[in-house]
């Protein structure tokens, strides 16, 4: 995630439910790659989500993000918007 290739500005990045070695990770690319002001938008939660509920309402997210909004069919989603995947360039 070096800041000078990516053309985005992120407000925050959330990571829940990571695995165990993540955290070695995130601290390898903090070193090398990551500006402290970026690290500074990524919140590491884990499985303990009072912290990602206080700022993502459950109410609107999907079961699958812990939340009581039903799963959403990103694929019917995306077939609505883009049309079939079975076309040919």
């Amino acid at each position: 995630m070096n800041a000078g290739l990516i053309p985005a500005r992120f407000k925050a990045i959330h990571v829940t439910h990571q695995p165990w070695y993540f955290h070695h990770h995130l601290q390898t690319w903090s070193n090398h790659s990551m500006k402290s002001k970026l690290l500074e938008r990524v919140f590491v939660h884990g499985d303990e989500l009072d912290g990602y509920l206080k700022d993502f309402d459950a109410d609107i997210l999907p079961t699958d993000f812990d939340g009581k909004a039903p799963i959403t069919d990103c694929k019917a989603i995306a077939t609505k918007l883009f049309g079939s995947e079975d076309t040919a360039l």
